[in-house]
């Protein structure tokens, strides 16, 4: 799958800021004979080309894969916990991800649910092969 996105992370804000003032935006007096319909359009139209200069659109190819089989919706909650947990860790702590992070409640709840959600996956893998190694064992060399 292809997508098109712009990498907002390179867009320096005083460099934006600095092209939205130098730009018709901000000239009063270019806009007196325009309507408020031409005015939207002048707005998007520049807020457009400044962006195409700052950070261009790139096309963006994603690959995806099939889910595992037993990864189904209990997994995919605790996933979602255990990012939500590791957003606000990072939240709270911006440091340096090469430094070991401070001990808070936050880092050991993070810590914890992590844990839980590997455990959790493990028993759901390991369940998922004894089934179906049992369910085919009279027919070994069915795939």
């Amino acid at each position: 799958m292809t997508q098109t996105r712009r990498p907002w992370r390179l867009l320096d804000s005083d460099e934006f800021h600095a092209t939205v003032h130098s730009s018709s935006l901000c000239r009063p007096d270019m806009w007196t004979d325009l309507d408020v319909d031409d005015l939207a359009q002048l707005y998007d139209s520049e807020i457009i080309a400044i962006l195409h200069r700052l950070i261009p659109v790139r096309a963006v190819t994603y690959h995806r894969r099939a889910s595992d089989p037993w990864f189904d919706e209990e997994c995919r909650a605790m996933k979602r916990q255990v990012r939500r947990l590791e957003s606000a860790v990072r939240w709270t702590d911006p440091s340096d991800a090469a430094q070991q992070p401070p001990v808070t409640a936050d880092t050991l709840a993070w810590t914890a649910k992590r844990r839980a959600y590997r455990d959790l996956l493990r028993k759901k893998r390991e369940a998922f092969w004894v089934v179906k190694v049992d369910s085919e064992r009279s027919s070994p060399r069915q795939s």
